[in-house]
Formats: structure tokens, C-alpha cells, sequence
């Protein structure tokens, strides 16, 4: 009769939007190791002077209420060789061409490697393989769980990142894990908000994950760096919350609604319950959490009935029209 019946679109869409809005989970937790908490690059030494031990009792508590409800927990640790190019140490030595100009919280040269010039970020020497300062820091649990990604290794290159490296031209296995595993939602903490951290919730969401970063549980460089990555978050629909927010994933359950929503406009019964539920809040979190990616594959599935009764939850003049045409029916 060319309507899509409730079973009908259960049987077509339901195991696909099962994965779409309730798909596993994953924390990442970047860069938690001694030497940017108590030594050579200790964040409270930096410019916005936060104490990066402050995220490590917040992370166990996020792990305490949601390590059951979690796919796998993974710990990036930077991870270089002696003679890292992000050592400031080596640039003294080094074939350094002009000094790029800018506000910046530590020195920034072009330096010369076998990748061609390469704009390098100066810290003091840290995380160097298999040292002290290198290691996850001893109060922080790790779960039996977990997959540990190495990142940095490479002596020209930079990785600030959990996926890929500052130029993209090495990625970890990070991703190609996290697919295997049909990971949905990725939540990121640790250290550095603003470097790091935001950098693996930046290419976590260009991935196509449902990302969030847990503001609470993590600390940064420079205080402007952290606004702007919070910034640059919000402008590709990733997303910053509190942990607490997190807690259960009830934050990231939201998304469900969306498919609640769907089923609503084909059951009168289902229907009240979408006015109820589909408040302006719900759907700004909708738009947010399921990006570009996300919202295609549903106009992909979707026929355009279907389509229409998406419309119809955010529309009210839709809405009134739908719920005129069903509510015989």
C-alpha cells in the first residue's frame, strides 16, 4: 500500500539503527604518564598551570562506574626515541630554517628532515621509551581490558595524536581496532586538553565516531589553547561534558531517541510519547552527537516516507500534518 509499517521498518532498519545509536563504547585516555605530571614536562610548569595528577582519581571514578558498560578502555602513551624531533635539545644541533612568528607557548622552528621541512613544536625532552618518565603514572588503573597505543616513535615526526601523526603520514592501529570492534561513541581524556587530547578527539571525530571530551578529566598547556579546542570540537560536532555526564553513557543514550522518534510517527500509541521526550534539548544533543557521516547513512536507508517522519519530529507544522494523516489509523 506503499506505507511503511512499523515491522516493516523494523525488520529493515532496526538491526542497522541498533548499531547507529546504541553502538559499543570505548575511553581513551591519553597520555597519562609521569613526565607531564611530576617531571620534565609536568603540566603545572606550563602556561595555564594545571596540575595534570588532578585527572588521574577522575578517570579511576569514570572507570569505577563505567568499565562494565565499556567495549575496551585504551591508554595512548607518547613514546620516543632519544633523539625525538620534539626534543629541544636536538634542534640545537639541528639544520633549523626561519623562526615561525606567533603566540605560541613554547618555541616553534621549521626544521629540516627526511620528510622535507616540518613546523616542530619545542619541548623539553619527554616520554622517552622504556624510562620512568615514559610510564602510565602508578595511581592510574588500567583495566584488564585495554589496548595501549604507542605513538611518537618515529624521530622526524610528531604524533600527538592516538590515530595518526601531526603530518597524517603513519596512523596507529588505533582505528582499524576500534572498527573491528564496532565502536560507536569514543570519549577522550587525559593529557593535554590542548594538544594531545584534543587531537584524538579532533581525528576521532573525522573517523566518523560519536566523540566527547570529558572536560573534567582532563588538564591542558596553555589557556587558550584549551578554548580553542573546545572551539574547534564544537564546530565539527564533537562534543565536551563533564564526566558525571557520562556516567552509565546515559549522555550518549540520548541518541536513541532519534530511533524512538522514528518508530513514533508510525504508532499512534509510541507517537505521545515522542512529544514528550523530543524537546528542544534532546534534539540539539541529536544534532550533535550524530555527525555528517551518521545523518547521511540515514537519508541512504531511509525511504522518503521515513525521511518525512524524521522531518516531522522537528517540525511542528509537519508534526501537526502527520498526526492529523495517522491518528485513524
Amino acid at each position: 500500500d506503499g506505507v511503511v509499517s512499523r515491522r516493516d521498518f523494523q525488520n529493515s532498519a532496526g538491526p542497522w539503527l541498533s548499531v547507529i545509536f546504541n553502538g559499543p563504547a570505548v575511553l581513551v585516555v591519553v597520555d597519562v604518564q609521569n613526565d607531564f605530571i611530576s617531571g620534565s614536562l609536568a603540566l603545572k610548569s606550563c602556561e595555564a598551570g594545571q596540575d595534570g595528577a588532578e585527572v588521574v582519581p577522575v578517570i579511576n571514578r569514570a572507570l569505577d562506574r563505567c568499565a562494565s558498560q565499556l567495549k575496551t578502555v585504551v591508554y595512548s602513551l607518547d613514546w620516543h626515541p632519544d633523539d625525538h624531533i620534539s626534543f629541544i635539545d636536538k634542534c640545537r644541533t639541528a639544520r633549523a630554517l626561519p623562526r615561525i612568528q606567533g603566540e605560541i607557548s613554547a618555541p616553534m622552528l621549521a626544521l629540516a628532515t627526511r620528510y622535507g621541512p616540518v613546523e616542530q613544536m619545542l619541548w623539553p625532552k619527554h616520554c622517552v621509551q622504556n624510562s620512568h618518565g615514559a610510564e602510565l603514572h602508578p595511581l592510574l588503573k588500567v583495566t584488564s581490558n585495554h589496548i595501549r597505543v604507542h605513538k611518537g616513535t618515529d624521530p622526524d615526526i610528531d604524533s600527538y595524536s592516538a590515530f595518526w601523526d601531526n603530518g597524517k603520514r603513519k596512523r596507529t592501529d588505533l582505528f582499524d581496532q576500534l572498527h573491528r570492534l564496532q565502536v560507536r561513541d569514543v570519549f577522550v581524556c587525559g593529557l593535554a586538553t590542548d594538544v594531545c587530547v584534543g587531537a584524538t578527539a579532533t581525528h576521532s571525530v573525522e573517523h566518523g565516531f560519536r566523540t566527547a571530551l570529558l572536560e573534567d578529566a582532563s588538564r591542558g598547556v596553555s589557556r587558550e589553547g584549551i578554548v580553542g579546542i573546545k572551539s574547534r570540537l564544537a564546530s565539527i560536532n564533537g562534543l565536551v561534558v563533564n564526566s558525571s555526564q557520562a556516567s552509565g553513557w546515559r549522555f550518549m543514550r540520548r541518541v536513541s531517541m532519534a530511533g524512538a522518534a522514528v518508530y513514533a510517527v508510525c504508532n499512534a500509541r509510541v507517537r505521545a510519547a515522542v512529544y514528550a521526550v523530543c524537546n528542544a534539548r534532546v534534539r540539539a544533543a541529536v544534532y550533535a552527537v550524530c555527525n555528517a557521516r551518521v545523518r547521511a547513512a540515514v537519508y541512504a536507508v531511509c525511504n522518503a516516507r521515513v525521511r518525512a517522519a524524521v522531518y516531522a519530529v522537528c517540525n511542528a507544522r509537519v508534526r501537526a500534518a502527520v498526526y492529523a494523516v495517522c491518528n485513524a489509523r
